[in-house]
């Protein structure tokens, strides 16, 4: 599974899942994805946290996503070519993103961590699913 599909699949509204899911299967499909970040694609607010405005810095966002265990490296997700479809620094990431106005997710963990951004001001999202837990055994 791609990381675009674990982003769909963990973090986009039900009811535009399948539709994006079925589009990542076209050639054109991963292009189609990323302009839908800056207008269409709604997060399922059941894993999803918006920022308020006092939250919305890129220090915060950052603390916020090493504090649900997002390491150094993350994938991104992007309409700024130099940084799309690279594993780069989550730093980097988030300072090149944040509060420019340009669709993006940074994925932390696949399915389960990430950060979404569009192009409208204020709609930024942390995306969090916690790992499954682990049965206790005697």
């Amino acid at each position: 599974m791609t990381e675009e599909e674990a982003f769909v699949r963990a973090f986009v509204a039900p009811h535009q899942r399948q539709r994006y899911l079925a589009v990542l299967k076209t050639a054109h499909g991963r292009r189609t994805l990323i302009n839908d970040l800056n207008h269409r694609i709604e997060p399922d607010r059941r894993y999803s946290r918006k920022l308020s405005s006092d939250e919305d810095h890129t220090d915060l966002i950052e603390a916020e996503l090493r504090k649900l265990g997002a390491s150094s490296d993350c994938y991104v997700i992007s309409g700024f070519p130099e940084i799309d479809a690279q594993t780069v620094q989550l730093r980097l990431a988030l300072e090149t993103v944040h509060a420019y106005g340009i669709g993006s997710l940074i994925s932390c963990i696949a399915g389960r961590l990430g950060y979404l951004e569009a192009e409208t001001r204020g709609f930024r999202w942390i995306c969090y699913r916690a790992p499954p837990r682990r049965k206790a055994t005697r």
